[in-house]
């Protein structure tokens, strides 16, 4: 509505055009101009001397190459009219190994150059570094979860209080993945997810240590949880405390990757396949052309069905024993 409004000041074509002309002459193509227009459509009523000029001038000097200009006004322009770009600038620019990290930063969030500096910004770095965080560890977590850096302080706390209770100590190098684990997740979203690790007999201590392995345990919903500790468990024959060690198993994808590759080890098995043992964390974290590589293969002579046998199982068409999905 408030676009509308400002869309029908506009008496005559000059300005638009002149805003067209100039978007033009710093590298924007048809598509660019088309996406930054259709984002902010009173980016046509913006005065090209007053405003675009200036903005871009201040990219320049922060190091920035047209192209890159041209990347970001078409894909984020909401920053045309921040009166603090340049101090903002500045400040993130610090906080990154390279132009090339900030400039993806500022493409992918709006709310990045728009956050308040003060209010928001500044406070939640403030408070990232009093856990010990670097600046570039601050850099990393900006890059995949820029809520930490725009979000309220006290969400933020919120986080830091949760990773701490997990066992993640500030000043470590997990801490922040602990911080990016946690920083969407509700106290009884977490203790549900251990709840269901322990009714399949892991102790606090043992999920403590997993999680402090592999924070990305905390993304997965209790259903996935259940449904891939009944496989380990039930149709893997996986020990508990082998489970607990390689927590990233519990990471894989159950359908694409887990079952069928475990139906593919069932096959062989039976047959006295294959002639050199191999960890099961092995056979599930290599890659598909790898798993082929050394357990389909091979085995083509004696079970010529095997290719068939593997895609069947990747397309969910296993056996309803292997099934935990």
């Amino acid at each position: 509505m408030e676009a509308s409004k400002q869309l029908r000041r506009i008496k005559t074509p000059s300005n638009p055009d002149a805003v067209l002309h100039f978007l033009i002459q710093i590298g924007l193509d048809d598509a660019g101009i088309r996406n930054a227009v259709s984002r902010k459509p009173t980016l046509l009523c913006t005065k090209v001397e007053g405003t675009l000029k200036p903005k871009v001038r201040l990219l320049q000097q922060a190091g920035f190459s047209e192209p890159d200009i041209a990347r970001l006004i078409s894909k984020n322009p909401f920053f045309i009219h921040r009166k603090d770009f340049h101090v903002k600038i500045e400040f993130l620019g610090d906080l990154f190994n390279s132009k090339e990290d900030l400039l993806k930063a500022m493409i992918k969030s709006t709310y990045l150059l728009c956050s308040n500096l003060d209010k928001r910004i500044i406070p939640n770095v403030s408070y990232l570094r009093t856990c010990g965080l670097s600046k570039c560890q601050i850099g990393f977590l900006m890059k995949s979860n820029r809520s930490l850096i725009t979000g309220r302080l006290e969400s933020i706390k919120r986080a830091g209080k949760h990773a701490l209770e997990l066992g993640f100590t500030p000043k470590s190098g997990m801490f922040c993945f602990g911080l990016k684990s946690t920083c969407h997740m509700s106290r009884a979203s977490i203790d549900a997810k251990i709840k269901a690790m322990m009714s399949f007999g892991f102790s606090e201590a043992e999920i403590s240590s997993a999680i402090l392995k592999n924070p990305q345990l905390l993304f997965l919903s209790v259903k996935n949880i259940k449904s891939k500790l009944n496989f380990f468990v039930n149709r893997a024959g996986s020990e508990l405390s082998y489970i607990i060690s390689h927590p990233l198993l519990l990471c894989f994808s159950l359908e694409r990757r887990l079952i069928p590759r475990n139906h593919v080890l069932s096959v062989l098995t039976s047959k006295g396949l294959p002639k050199r043992k191999y960890g099961l964390f092995h056979i599930m974290q290599i890659s598909d052309a790898k798993f082929a590589e050394k357990f389909i293969l091979p085995h083509r002579e004696e079970l010529t069905d095997l290719d068939q046998v593997y895609l069947s199982a990747c397309a969910g068409e296993v056996p309803a024993e292997d099934n935990f999905s």
